[in-house]
C-alpha cells in the first residue's frame, strides 16, 4: 500500500498505473511528470518545467477544466499583477481577477 502523501507518477505507462488523487479517483495526466495534492495546494513537476505550486481559485479552475492535459505543466508559481494574480503554464496563462474572483485563460 502506498502512503497517502507519496507523489504519484503522471506517466500512464508507469509500473504503478494511472495517477490517482488523494480521494482515490483516477485522473488522466500528461505524458510526463508528477503531482502531489495537498489540502490547499497542488504541486506539479515535470523535467522541463520543474516543480510549481498551484493554489486558490487558479487551482480550482485548473482542476475543473482540464489539468495539465489542457494547460500543460506550470512554468511559474503564482505572481501578482495589478488586477489580481497570474500563473504561467506551457500552453498559456491563467489570470485571477480579485475584484470578481474569476479566472480567465489566455492560451498561446
Amino acid at each position: 500500500m502506498r502512503h497517502r502523501n507519496t507523489p504519484r507518477t503522471t506517466n500512464q505507462n508507469a509500473a504503478d498505473g494511472p495517477a490517482c488523487d488523494g480521494a482515490g479517483r483516477r485522473r488522466r495526466r500528461g505524458p510526463q511528470g508528477r503531482f502531489q495534492k495537498f489540502e490547499r495546494v497542488l504541486i506539479l513537476w515535470s523535467q522541463p518545467t520543474g516543480a510549481h505550486l498551484i493554489g486558490g481559485t487558479i487551482r480550482s479552475y485548473f482542476e475543473n477544466t482540464g489539468f495539465e492535459v489542457k494547460f500543460g505543466y506550470p512554468t511559474s508559481d503564482e505572481q501578482d499583477e495589478p488586477t489580481g494574480k497570474f500563473q504561467t503554464f506551457e500552453q498559456g496563462t491563467l489570470h485571477w481577477a480579485s475584484a470578481t474572483n474569476t479566472v480567465t485563460w489566455t492560451g498561446k
